[in-house]
């Protein structure tokens, strides 16, 4: 057993580490904390009697709720956008949270540093020196009781720290390009927009700053920017004035006339980027579109943190930016996969790129369709159920109400903590949803009386069915219209090696392509005798000399060199799930997973990337390595909090018909 210091003892230790911070925090790091959080909860259960209370936890019910959200973060890589507020709200009261609950300022204090170390150079000194502070004064006043040290993660939290400033301080350097297409400076909407983006805050030039009254600019001047111009009639390229401008703007501006597809797509640029810089790849490479505010928002949240950690040039920013998302939406079940005109081009386009058959992954649609009405509620909530909840949890509740529901509604103002009606977006911010199930009337959907509800009105189907009319289930995908993207590269004089799933039934030519087919990433191709005739389906994929001189054909994607393997579904109950557009950070490792006569055929298929350009930008993060139910940004646990940290995702899904 260890007998508790007196108060005074533990005031003065407190203190004189304390004051050893301020002169060398960088050199002693973390490990003040970690000593002290040791040593307390070595103390025993004198501590206990001699420091009061600590923290009750049902009398706080702020310090309950940051409790709830560091664990949260700490097991499960959890951090939504409500919870930046949440933590500001206990920083902003933590003169009073001192008084009833210190424990929860010092943990404030750790997930706000940890957010803090990439962008704030003073970030540990200042941070951490409150830190020893606060916990000096918790310890001197016999705030800090044993329950608190064994209930709050602090020891967890310091080490997070430790690791992720050992991580920045490791510096290799960092390289950066910015790839897109540009056709015309008026897009689709007819809006007129010449890159101007790229010219104004956070990026364009840092000499301008103050015509923009101050703000933060300069964000590209470490990375190369190269625009594949479209050499089409319809197309109209950027102007002088605008290129001058941009290099001033970025660190090298590089125009590259190319040919891309019929109709707009992004993919062939992507492609040929990679391609022709494969051996001099930067580190990171960053795909946006030309109209990159409407996917990103206009402060470009989450691309100005992810350049400010490349510009760090630390194991950090390698280790977190393998596959990073910029795009605001996520679309979760989208149509294009299962819906009745989507279905079969969706497999035939999944069956050209990889090497198993989408079937295998048993994603099927989704059993419910939600009918949505705009400005409008449903009556009564379902009993047993919660107000609060996001959109997704409210239709959990809803389907397990069964007949009780009627469908849900969200948007409807709700109460804060000062008695003020919080709606909309800012009750989705503060509460984490707004939505909830109803019981709804005879009449369906009430008018709502400031419009700013929603009500989604459910119909299910029953269970393995779909409550959608035109969705179709893979396994109702004819075989013929997935055979039409993959060819037979001919191997005279060869043979393949094993009966592809131990089936040796001899077969014509076209039966032995039909059950290839049907094998999927099981067989690799059919070996025929000399003449032609019979065949039998193979497993081997490299061809063997045939001293009869049997023929084979090898299965290859229509682009002429074998697809790619096919990534992790993301767990057994997963949905497919994406961020939109393809625009994102990847990793040169992750790119050089491609080889680059597959990225150069790619590329090279212009027709092949217009018809499916919607399709590639649903796999964009699958074929970068991402499981297929892509984490969102927020639930990701790879990801540093400051990669979470104030960005906001926007869910669609495709059981309410989005695309």
């Amino acid at each position: 057993d260890h007998a508790w210091p007196q108060q005074s003892t533990v005031a003065a230790i407190a203190h004189a580490l304390f004051a050893l911070s301020l002169s060398a925090m960088v050199a002693l790091r973390v490990r003040i904390g970690i000593a002290l959080a040791c040593w307390c909860s070595l103390c025993g259960s004198s501590f206990a009697a001699r420091s009061g209370a600590g923290c009750d936890l049902t009398a706080v019910p702020r310090a309950a709720a940051l409790l709830d959200l560091t664990r949260g973060y700490y097991t499960m890589g959890h951090f939504d956008y409500a919870d930046a507020y949440r933590l500001a709200d206990v920083l902003s009261a933590r003169d009073e949270l001192m008084l009833v609950c210190p424990v929860a300022v010092l943990q404030a204090l750790l997930l706000k540093l940890e957010e803090n170390l990439p962008y704030e150079p003073r970030a540990y000194q200042d941070i951490m020196g409150a830190y020893v502070r606060y916990f000096h004064q918790a310890t001197a006043n016999g705030a800090l009781s044993e329950d608190d040290l064994r209930q709050w993660p602090l020891m967890q939290g310091l080490e997070r720290v430790e690791s992720q400033s050992n991580l920045l301080a490791t510096r290799s350097g960092a390289t950066s390009a910015m790839v897109l297409n540009f056709c015309a400076a008026k897009d689709r909407f007819g809006e007129v927009h010449e890159l101007r983006w790229l010219l104004e805050p956070p990026f364009g030039d840092p000499a301008r700053t103050a015509e923009f009254g101050g703000a933060e600019m300069g964000l590209l001047l470490q990375t190369d920017l190269y625009i594949y111009l479209v050499d089409a009639p319809k197309c109209k390229w950027l102007g002088s004035e605008i290129v001058e401008k941009l290099k001033k703007a970025v660190r090298s501006v590089q125009l590259v006339p190319y040919k891309g597809g019929p109709t707009r797509e992004e993919q062939t640029a992507y492609f040929k980027f990679l391609a022709d810089n494969y051996e001099t790849l930067p580190d990171f490479t960053i795909f946006v579109h030309p109209d990159a505010p409407e996917h990103q928002g206009a402060e470009f949240v989450a691309l100005r943190r992810a350049l400010k950690l490349i510009h760090t040039g630390s194991a950090l920013a390698h280790h977190a930016l393998q596959y990073y998302p910029l795009a605001q939406q996520m679309v979760v079940e989208p149509k294009r996969t299962w819906g009745s005109i989507y279905a079969a081009e969706w497999v035939e386009f999944w069956d050209a790129i990889f090497d198993r058959p989408w079937q295998d992954y048993q994603f099927v649609p989704p059993r419910c369709h939600w009918a949505s009405h705009a400005g409008q509620y449903l009556a009564g909530l379902v009993e047993g159920t919660d107000e609060g909840l996001t959109r997704t949890a409210a239709k959990a509740a809803c389907v397990a109400a069964g007949d009780a529901c009627a469908g849900i509604t969200c948007g409807t103002p709700a109460e804060s903590e000062e008695g003020a009606n919080v709606a909309g977006a800012d009750a989705v911010d503060r509460r984490g949803g707004s939505c909830s199930a109803r019981r709804g009337g005879g009449g369906g959907p009430i008018q709502s009386p400031d419009g700013m509800e929603t009500s989604y009105v459910k119909r299910c189907g029953n269970e393995g069915r779909s409550g959608h009319e035109d969705a179709v289930f893979p396994h109702e995908v004819p075989i013929n219209q997935i055979a039409a993207s993959t060819a037979y590269a001919e191997h005279s004089g060869s043979y393949l090696a094993g009966y592809a799933a131990g089936d040796s039934q001899e077969r014509s030519p076209e039966s032995s392509l039909a059950r290839c087919e049907e094998l999927g990433a099981s067989c690799a191709g059919f070996t025929c005798e000399p003449g032609g005739d019979p065949c039998t389906v193979r497993r081997g994929t490299d061809p063997q000399e045939s001293l009869r001189r049997e023929r084979s054909f090898v299965k290859t994607s229509k682009h002429g060199s074998t697809r790619f393997p096919a990534p992790n579904r993301g767990g057994g109950d997963a949905l497919f799930q994406l961020y939109t557009g393809s625009q994102s950070v990847v990793h040169r490792d992750r790119i050089r997973a491609w080889s680059k006569s597959k990225l150069a055929a790619l590329g090279a298929d212009g027709e092949f990337c217009s018809k499916y350009s919607g399709l590639y930008e649903a796999v964009w993060h699958a074929m970068f390595g991402e499981p297929l139910a892509q984490l969102p940004r927020e639930r990701d646990p790879r990801l540093p909090l400051y990669l979470k940290w104030m960005i906001l995702t926007f869910y669609s899904s495709g059981d309410e018909g989005v695309i």
